[in-house]
């Protein structure tokens, strides 16, 4: 639980960075969204820290939860739609993902 007093603070300031690099980028002449949805995996498995990663991506400007797939074989994670506005590169985007869900549950690391 003590994550939770360093993660709270990090995903603020996350917050804060992403709306204002989505509003410097729409104030630009041509604005550089580059929308891409990705598959991610997820680490997590109980229901209310799937619930929590969900929220925290879509609060994060730019970033949208879709929605989630069952695994397609037993044992394989449960998979989650993500849209991101700025995927120019989908393996960086992939990669805050799993960053957000390692600060949100450190035991997935």
């Amino acid at each position: 639980m003590l994550h939770l007093l360093t993660f709270g603070p990090w995903l603020v300031g996350q917050i804060f960075l992403s709306g204002f690099n989505v509003v410097t980028s729409a104030l630009k002449k041509e604005a550089p969204f580059t929308p891409v949805v990705i598959r991610y995996p997820l680490r997590v498995t109980r229901e209310w820290q799937i619930a929590a990663l969900s929220a925290c991506i879509t609060m994060t400007p730019s970033t949208l939860s879709l929605g989630l797939r069952e695994p397609r074989s037993e044992g394989a994670p449960m998979v989650m739609l993500i849209q991101a506005a700025f995927g120019a590169d989908p393996v960086e985007v992939f990669e805050s993902i799993a960053d957000m869900e390692a600060r949100m549950a450190p035991h997935v690391r």
